[in-house]
């Protein structure tokens, strides 16, 4: 049964911290501490649209926007459980939908759909490129099961692992050549990808070997667009 909150509120994603505390992001960063009865907006910075948000830790979170009308990318961090969020760094860029992944209070990666994956190891305040590929095919999904191993999911099919924290990315093989949207690991040697083509087809692929095979787990003729695993055996996909 799924009841319909008081509160109407527009946004791009949610993000639960607790089953009470959660974040709601689009035009701004709005939170609630009462399971979605309520919603408060947090954010005061005038920007387009907030398209990712991460909490490594209860306190401390990383939320990233974007304002195309000068090219920016932004990225704000709260220390207080997402009551105040400060400006912590800004730059040039054409994302229309970057994401962002924190292992800890310091070091994250970000991920610009269009292009590029960068690397912070000082909360965010400067980041290092760590893989570009000339705006060949779209990014749109990070997941780090550990915290030096990660993978990155786009267009094409492709799939990018790292070992070494971000520091060098390599592609990994698999049968599918249809966008993937989502990946999710359970640990560094279960893990999914989800995605498709929009028209016929939604491919479920999934490794058990840390992305060194990727078999096909289920086909849809419907496209998947988020994966997640809440224990071992137990997950979900829906698009």
């Amino acid at each position: 049964n799924w009841n319909l909150l008081p509160d109407s509120i527009s946004a791009m994603m949610l993000y639960f911290i607790s089953s009470d505390t959660g974040f709601a992001v689009g035009n701004g960063i709005l939170k609630t501490n009462n399971g979605g009865l309520t919603w408060n907006n947090h954010l005061t910075y005038n920007l387009w649209a907030v398209t990712g948000i991460h909490f490594p830790t209860k306190n401390i979170g990383y939320a990233i926007g974007i304002n195309p009308t000068i090219d920016s990318l932004l990225l704000f961090k709260t220390n207080s459980a997402g009551l105040t969020w400060n400006l912590v760094m800004k730059k040039k860029s054409n994302a229309i939908t970057p994401s962002i992944f924190f292992t800890d209070n310091l070091k994250g990666y970000l991920l610009e759909d269009y292009c590029c994956i960068s690397t912070t190891t000082d909360g965010g305040l400067t980041w290092q490129p760590s893989f570009t590929h000339g705006n060949t095919y779209n990014l749109w999904s990070i997941n780090f099961p550990a915290k030096d191993t990660g993978y990155v999911v786009g267009d094409g099919g492709n799939i990018l692992k790292t070992i070494n924290g971000g520091a060098s990315w390599n592609s990994q093989t698999n049968p599918n050549s249809d966008p993937l949207y989502s990946v999710y690991f359970t640990d560094t040697k279960n893990g999914w990808a989800v995605g498709g083509n929009g028209i016929n087809s939604g491919p479920i692929l999934r490794t058990i070997d840390g992305g060194t095979t990727w078999l096909l787990s289920t086909s849809s003729s419907s496209t998947f667009n988020s994966v997640s695993f809440p224990s071992a055996n137990i997950g979900y996909a829906c698009g």
